[in-house]
């Protein structure tokens, strides 16, 4: 009930501020994780230049990072949901 108070609460307010804060924090959240999905096949290649002295890693390097991104992404997004409903979304 209490939800569902909170969110016609939302629901009925006239567009403002509020809004357009929300909008933009949800917008810098959704191109930080693109920004780093799509970031991490410049940055593989740029370390296979730094320590291997080629265009790429090694295939299992290579394979690890690049699963560990989206794994990590998906974790970090569980894990931070999890604290902001535990903790508050705003103190989050």
């Amino acid at each position: 009930k209490r939800r569902r108070k909170a969110l016609a609460e939302i629901d009925n307010t006239k567009f403002g501020w509020f809004h357009i804060r929300t909008c933009i924090i949800a917008v810098v959240g959704f191109f930080a994780d693109a920004y780093d999905i799509f970031a991490i096949n410049l940055v593989a290649v740029m370390l296979g230049y730094v320590y291997y002295g080629k265009s790429s890693l090694p295939t299992d390097i290579d394979f690890g990072i690049k699963v560990a991104t989206p794994v990590g992404t998906f974790i970090g997004q569980f894990c931070f949901g999890l604290l902001a409903d535990f903790f508050g979304h705003k103190r989050v």
